[in-house]
């Protein structure tokens, strides 16, 4: 998050996490206006230009799998870079 901030043009326009305390948290944390715990949500009301999906490097291949759907979302959305 601290990256995304430091670039030129970059607005953090929301967070999202299936548990949307972790989202409340960290959109407190760098004053993020809006969070969801839902990206169809996101896609649907969070005006946005690019989504970033962010997961920890201890990811393992089940995790990673939960990720798909939304990766899938997003291209769809045509908001995947």
């Amino acid at each position: 998050m601290p990256v995304l901030r430091r670039l030129p043009g970059v607005e953090v326009a929301a967070i999202c996490d299936n548990d949307v305390s972790k989202a409340q948290a960290l959109a407190a944390r760098f004053e993020v206006k809006d969070t969801y715990d839902d990206i169809e949500e996101v896609l649907r009301y969070a005006n946005v230009d690019v989504v970033v999906i962010c997961t920890p490097i201890t990811c393992t291949k089940s995790t990673l799998r939960r990720h798909w759907p939304p990766e899938c979302m997003c291209c769809a959305s045509g908001r995947w870079r």
